[in-house]
């Protein structure tokens, strides 16, 4: 039989005999054309592809014949698509070199092998292949290779070299589960894929220059080297099989969703300054340098599968340090909400740190899913900024939830909305024992557009009426001595999420500098924290807080994170009192961060995060305990890109401290 006939046998044989037909002694010659066009293969009933799915087994599942079986069933039918797809290569590409078309013979026997396998283990369990539904999604990945180059980049470099990663991962799974006959199938698939994947880099790396840019090349949309990875990157094995450094590298690094439509996250900290100038316009240049430096925090928000979108691209290692702590990494897009691979892209939301009215308009030029959520209009986008809304929802907070740590009525703060009112409200805190005050533009964020008032000299008219002029209103508030200051980190929908506290740091202005990240009230007075703090409990004050201001933003439209920032202080009375409500951040913030970095961290260890300028170069050196971080100094943007901040988190055990 020649290697033709043999193809086409495969090919449009219906029963699983037809497909592990095994001809020895196959013939290259009497080239020509195929007598048929496969647009798919010929299947049995019983084996034909099936539009439904049946989920892969977890690890637990796999402890049950049931969860064996259906494994195996994956691996089966992995093992039959790549002997079609490779009979359809021989017969698509007849004047290959006989070297090649060879190779691929072998291939084939060694698949036809596998799949012999597998199905002779599934019957141990009581099952036969069939029983479960078959996709097609190989041999629909398949359907558009037009050279030999672009075979090998999706058979040998994609699916046969992620098989490297899963044929290593399962049989030390079966290995542990005491399955030794799972265990010793997939350690002949292995050492089977370990050559056709050699194969492949063989013929796929002739007269080039660089793998990795070839690779890309040849990869057809939309499979992406993600699909060339398992669960754990093995890059001894890649070495040894003889991949470049660098093209190992860029794997490793890569990300991209597989088939969700992604969320896609970029960093964009002017959002009060945009309200409060009332233009997208004007921007700092402090805040550009904080917007360049700090964008790579967003690592810690995305999740596996997610774009984030960057000014600027990191550097490998930042890449490497961050992926070795989340255990992935979201896609990285370089540039802004216009360019070319953000419109083309089908975004299931976009996620920025939060809305402006010049994103409002921008987002319509998106290509979003039918599931994806604007989270505000414009008309309710500047009040839920407000720090005037902020003031309003803390006097009705305290009067619809009373409690005994709660700020009397001048510890609140007002809302003034003319000169001669600002006035008074600064006279009658002073009488009632507030001699240094606080007043505040109604946007600004971390102490900014704000004017401190420690003795009457410090009144500046020309900055109240300003501010006046702009937004009609001023927040008047006393300054409190503050001990703790805390964050609650909300969702709003119609159920409002409670997700966490976080208790974070300021300079003596009130500036942000970081966070306690765990344990998260660490310093708070014990008697505080049963009395009021406990927020596991559902009916505690602190998720009390939560749904009351969680509702009001609701009612005001919006849908989305945000935080509720307030502080522990001391009154004139040396009494402990704590503020519900200083600000509200429709939008994300670093407490958000804070709780992604919490998950992260080992128990019995005690983590702090911290936004600096730029200095000495952090050391990235970190202790891993059954995946989660024990002791260390991570950065958490990267250094090498970053001109003026900083960020770290530092990790250390109880006993070091």
């Amino acid at each position: 039989m020649n290697i033709n006939k043999w193809a086409e046998s495969i090919l449009s044989g219906h029963d699983l005999r037809d497909k592990i037909l095994n001809a020895p002694n196959l013939r290259n010659d009497k080239r020509g054309p195929s007598q048929k066009e496969f647009r798919t293969p010929a299947r049995s009933k019983e084996i034909q592809f099936n539009e439904k799915r049946h989920p892969f087994p977890n690890e637990s599942q796999l402890e049950s014949d049931h969860g064996h079986a259906v494994a195996l069933h994956h691996f089966a039918n992995h093992e039959l698509l790549a002997i079609e797809i490779m009979a359809l290569m021989l017969l698509r590409f007849q004047n290959a070199p006989t070297s090649f078309r060879g190779g691929l013979v072998k291939t084939i026997h060694e698949e036809q092998r596998h799949l012999s396998m597998y199905v002779k283990r599934m019957k141990d369990f009581g099952y036969e292949f069939g029983d479960f539904p078959l996709n097609g999604f190989f041999w629909n990945a398949a359907q558009e290779i037009q050279s030999i180059d672009q075979y090998n980049a999706l058979m040998g470099l994609t699916f046969e070299q992620a098989n490297l990663d899963f044929a290593i991962h399962y049989r030390n799974l079966f290995t542990r589960m005491k399955d030794t006959k799972t265990a010793s199938i997939m350690d002949q698939v292995l050492k089977d894929e370990i050559g056709h994947v050699q194969f492949a880099l063989h013929w796929f790396q002739k007269d080039c220059n660089d793998l990795w840019a070839k690779y890309l090349k040849n990869l057809i949309p939309p499979m992406s080297p993600t699909r060339a990875k398992g669960k754990h990157f093995h890059i001894d094995l890649r070495k040894k099989i003889g991949f470049p450094s660098k093209y190992i590298e860029e794997l490793q690094l890569y990300s991209k969703s597989k088939g969700r439509a992604p969320d896609l996250y970029f960093f964009n900290p002017g959002v009060e300054s945009e309200l409060h100038h009332q233009s997208s316009l004007y921007t700092s240049q402090w805040l550009k340098d904080f917007k360049h430096d700090l964008e790579d925090t967003l690592f810690f928000l995305s999740r596996r599968d997610d774009i984030v979108l960057l000014e600027e691209r990191p550097s490998q290692d930042f890449l490497k340090n961050t992926q070795a702590i989340l255990g992935y990494l979201p896609e990285v897009l370089v540039g802004d909400l216009n360019s070319p691979e953000v419109q083309e892209r089908l975004l299931r939301n976009i996620c920025p740190w939060g809305w402006t009215p010049q994103l409002l308009q921008t987002s319509k030029t998106l290509h979003l899913s039918n599931a994806a959520v604007i989270p505000i209009n414009e008309r309710a986008l500047t009040k839920s900024h407000s720090k005037c809304n902020a003031i309003s929802v803390l006097h009705r907070l305290v009067d619809e939830l009373p409690h005994d740590l709660f700020p009397n009525t001048f510890e609140c703060g007002h809302v003034v909305s003319s000169y001669g009112e600002c006035m008074r409200s600064i006279e009658n805190l002073r009488q009632n024992g507030h001699e240094t005050l606080i007043l505040k533009s109604p946007y600004g964020t971390s102490a900014g557009n704000t004017l401190l008032i420690e003795k009457k000299d410090d009144l500046n008219e020309k900055w109240i009426e300003n501010i006046l002029n702009k937004h009609s209103e001023i927040i008047v508030e006393p300054w409190l001595n503050r001990i703790n200051d805390l964050s609650i980190q909300i969702y709003v929908d119609k159920k409002i999420r409670y997700l966490g506290i976080s208790q974070f740091l300021t300079n003596a202005r009130g500036v942000y500098q970081g966070a306690i990240v765990s344990p998260p009230l660490k310093g708070i007075s014990k008697d505080v924290i049963s009395y009021f703090l406990k927020s596991k409990e559902k009916d505690s004050m602190v998720s009390r807080i939560a749904q009351f201001v969680g509702g009001e933003l609701y009612k005001l439209g919006y849908r989305g994170p945000a935080g509720i920032d307030g502080y522990i202080y001391k009154n004139n009375s040396n009494e402990i009192r704590y503020k519900p409500i200083s600000e509200i951040n429709s939008r994300f913030n670093f407490g958000n961060i804070n709780l992604k970095l919490r998950s992260l961290i080992s128990p019995g260890s005690h983590a702090t995060w911290r936004i600096e300028k730029k200095s000495q170069k952090p050391i990235s050196k970190f202790e891993v305990h059954n995946g989660l971080i024990r002791s260390g100094l991570i950065p958490t943007n990267d250094f090498n890109k970053a001109t003026k901040f900083m960020s770290f988190l530092e990790v250390t055990r109880s006993q070091d401290i």
